[in-house]
This record gives C-alpha cells, structure tokens and sequence, in this order.
C-alpha cells in the first residue's frame, strides 16, 4: 500500500504543510533530506520539461541514483512525450537500487523560471499522486515550485493539499478554482 509522505529541506515549506495538511489524513510530513530516507518504494522530483537534472531536487536525484536516473527519465520522454513533457504529467522510472526502486519525473516548468502565479504545484502534485496510486511503500514528495519556480511556500502547500484532497476523494467538482489562487497571490502581494 502507498504511504505519502511530503519530504523538503525547506522549514518554512514543511510548516505551511502542516497548516495546509492538518485535516487531510494519510500524509506524513518530514523536514529532512530524501537521502535519509533507508527505504522507499518511489521519490519524486520536479523538474522541467526536458528532463535535465541539474538543479534543486533534480539534481540531488541525480546524484544519488547516478547520471544512469537522468537518461533514463530523458528515455521516458522521449518515448511518451517526443522529447517535452507538459507541466500537469508525470513519468515513473525503474532505478537501479533495490531499496528505492521508481523515480518519479513531475515537470513544474517548462524550463527554469519563476512560476509564481500559476497552478502548477496543483498540476504537478495531482499528476503524481495520479502515476504512484500502484506503488506500495513510501512515495517521497518534494514541494513544487518552491525552488527554482519561486512559489511562496504558504501557496505552494495549499496547491498541493488541494490536489491531494482532489484525488483522494475523485472529487469531479475539485474543491478549489482558479479564482481562490488569484486571491492568494493578491494577498501575498499586499504583505511584501
């Protein structure tokens, strides 16, 4: 059975987590490195849309797993999405280490830049939650966007929790729109 556990370095991430998640069963917040994690059935990375590793989250990936983890994400690509893959998709891969055996690829850019004012920690959290429904053990979510992407972390969580609330309860009317994301971003630009 799959266990979610949101995993980020970022303190101010993993408590905006615990304020967005508090009502959500069945997620597990830990404010620590992946790496220290002995077993996993899948760690998640962001990324962009070419599947280059070589920042933030990606990058760390890419140096536990080996340059190997890259090219086969690129491999997945390039077969399932000619070559880009589209922000709101994402791609599981078979590693090498028999203690953490998927990777899973969720682009949240097309190539590095700021996308503050988007939905896409929404997009790429629902399309991972979508791609590890099968696999069985910890599935190790990082914070999107909140890097390189530029997201306020207190913007990035509700996203993510509002996808995860989406998908746990196959809402066909999601809870959260367009217009209450609007309105956060409205009010973070009135405390700056």
């Amino acid at each position: 059975m799959r266990e979610i556990t949101l995993c980020d370095i970022n303190p101010s991430l993993c408590q905006e987590w615990s304020m967005a998640f508090a009502k959500l069963p069945g997620v597990n917040i830990v404010c620590d490195k992946f790496e220290h994690f002995q077993k996993t059935g899948c760690i998640v990375t962001a990324g962009n849309s070419f599947g280059i590793m070589d920042g933030g989250i990606d990058l760390a990936v890419r140096e536990f797993y080996g340059v190997d983890i890259q090219k086969r994400v690129q491999a997945q690509i390039a077969h399932d999405f000619c070559g880009e893959m589209p922000v709101g998709s994402c791609a599981v891969v078979k590693t090498k280490k028999y203690d953490h055996p998927l990777v899973a690829y969720a682009p949240t850019m097309q190539r590095p830049m700021g996308v503050a004012g988007t939905m896409n920690a929404y997009y790429a959290m629902l399309a991972t939650l979508i791609a590890t429904r099968k696999v069985k053990g910890i599935v190790l979510i990082p914070g999107f966007c909140a890097g390189a992407g530029k997201m306020p972390t207190s913007i990035v969580a509700r996203q993510m929790a509002a996808a995860y609330e989406n998908h746990v309860h196959n809402s066909k009317y999601p809870k959260l729109c367009w217009d209450d994301f609007k309105r956060d971003y409205e009010m973070e630009a009135i405390r700056k």
